[in-house]
């Protein structure tokens, strides 16, 4: 499959459409990828499944944030007031998970603690071992 991408900004992790086996952008009644751009007032490239993988596993891993610390009412918050999953307490560190994600990627933001400080990240949600 081949698959429209705007060059014009930074990939955030969707496509604008995709490339028909006839040549045409899907959805547009026949329109060509050049013709496509003309009409919307963007540039774009066609790149197909392996390249679009590799995009998104960038962007996704750019997404991936280091521990920053919260303050305990943030992760008072977050544990008594979201919907918590996954909670556990592992070698003295209180942790957890916040079901509630915003992103059209399977993101599993954590809150984590061992009296203080208080911890948060963001990481790609993985099935439970």
């Amino acid at each position: 499959m081949q698959y429209i991408v705007r060059t014009d900004m930074p990939f955030v992790g969707n496509i604008q459409s995709c490339v028909l086996e006839n040549g045409t952008v899907a959805y547009t009644n026949g329109l060509t990828p050049d013709q496509y751009a003309a009409e919307r007032g963007f540039p774009v490239r066609i790149v197909d499944d392996d390249e679009l993988d590799a995009m998104t596993n960038a962007y996704v891993n750019s997404l991936i944030t280091e521990p920053v610390e919260e303050t305990e009412a943030d992760f008072d918050y977050a544990l008594n007031v979201l919907p918590p999953s996954r909670w556990r307490v592992v070698r003295g560190v209180e942790m957890f998970h916040v079901v509630e994600c915003q992103s059209a990627f399977n993101f599993d933001p954590r809150s984590a603690s061992k009296d203080d400080p208080f911890v948060q990240c963001d990481n790609v949600a993985r099935a439970p071992a």
